[in-house]
């Protein structure tokens, strides 16, 4: 039985534009007809972190809350703080930011709270049976949501290889220990000879974790927590991941969180992916280079792994931008792979195999 997934494409014309589209797929996919009078529903987002630029346009998520709106609920728009020590590490710094990138009431028309609490430690505990985890920390303000629907910019990541719906919900709604749970064994490693002691990562880590030896970044595992901010900052690329194993650990590890996320939804969960501005780095950079294809469009389904599995596909197909970071690769036909050595099929293969979704899919054209 193949999953049904809903696809319009970025054309835009007279009297149809990417608003009227997003309308109509979100209709015909029916992701919202499990909501309920009076329900509240936590729309996730990711408002990105200042400096970027190609995170989810705002407005996209005002007509979201509108349809929600429309069956008489009350939509809330919500991320989590980051582990990380920058803009968005508490709820105050966190909702600064959002307002800075566009997220306020007048133009969402919906509040913006931030899921685990002043600095990241309010969460529910759930209980799961994974081939790795047994129990996942979930933003109390998502736990608690009635109904959950899932808006998730498209993009690649440097530890998953891409980051979609899956992403945003596994990493994206577990609180601080969460993060911290999901990333634990995952570290980097310095390339010496590429290191040109330019100090970005030092200056970057939020857990001084980092310092210069003999003009050569030095990492000290014991204070190491495995984020990867400083795989996004490294200008030379003179950082990697020591995956060796850890890469499947990690991507199983974000998977199962999101099987624990959307344990407490069951059916009351929807999804929809922009195939829009698809950047090489996550929303998390303060940053935004050049999309690494053109514009693709916006999906819609009920299933987590095949809206992901055909958004791969859909980019895997399209041209490369030849100005953009795969422009030495512009045959590439695993453009993820390509961008950061990351065998992202992982998250798709496990979700399937703990029964979070269906890697087959039909894909359902509107135009």
């Amino acid at each position: 039985m193949k999953s049904q997934v809903y696809y319009t494409d970025a054309r835009a014309r007279y009297k149809r534009n990417l608003y009227d589209k997003l309308e109509t797929i979100v209709k015909r996919s029916e992701i919202l007809n499990c909501i309920e009078k009076n329900d509240l529903v936590a729309i996730k987002i990711h408002a990105g972190e200042p400096g970027n630029t190609t995170f989810l346009n705002p407005t996209f998520i005002r007509k979201i809350v509108e349809m929600v709106k429309e069956r008489e609920a009350k939509p809330f728009i919500t991320d989590t703080t980051t582990l990380y020590v920058h803009k968005r590490h508490n709820a105050v710094d966190y909702s600064i930011s959002a307002l800075k990138n566009g997220f306020s009431y007048s133009t969402v028309d919906a509040p913006f709270l931030v899921a685990d609490g002043l600095i990241g430690d309010d969460y529910s505990t759930v209980k799961i049976d994974g081939e790795i985890l047994k129990e996942v920390y979930i933003g109390s303000n998502i736990f608690n949501a009635d109904a959950l629907i899932v808006l998730s910019h498209f993009k690649g990541h440097e530890m998953t290889g891409f980051g979609g719906a899956i992403k945003n919900v596994g990493m994206g709604c577990a609180s601080k220990r969460g993060k911290f749970h999901q990333h634990s064994g995952v570290y980097p490693k310095i390339i010496k000879e590429k290191c040109t002691g330019c100090e970005l990562c030092v200056n970057r880590c939020s857990f001084n974790a980092i310092s210069l030896i003999n003009k050569i970044a030095t990492i000290d595992e014991k204070k190491c927590k495995g984020c990867g901010d400083c795989l996004v900052v490294c200008k030379s690329s003179a950082i990697k991941t020591r995956w060796e194993t850890k890469a499947e650990e990690f991507q199983k590890k974000m998977t199962e969180y999101a099987y624990g996320v959307l344990k407490t939804k069951k059916a009351k969960v929807g999804y929809v992916n922009f195939l829009i501005n698809i950047t090489p780095d996550c929303d998390c950079c303060d940053w935004s280079d050049v999309s690494i294809v053109p514009d693709l469009g916006i999906l819609a389904s009920k299933d987590i792994v095949a809206i992901d599995k055909a958004s791969v596909d859909l980019v895997n197909k399209a041209p490369i931008n030849p100005l953009g970071k795969l422009k030495d690769k512009i045959e590439s036909k695993d453009k993820f792979y390509d961008l950061n050595k990351v065998n992202w099929r992982v998250q798709l293969e496990h979700g399937q195999k703990i029964g979070l979704g269906n890697m087959n899919y039909k894909l359902i054209k509107i135009d």
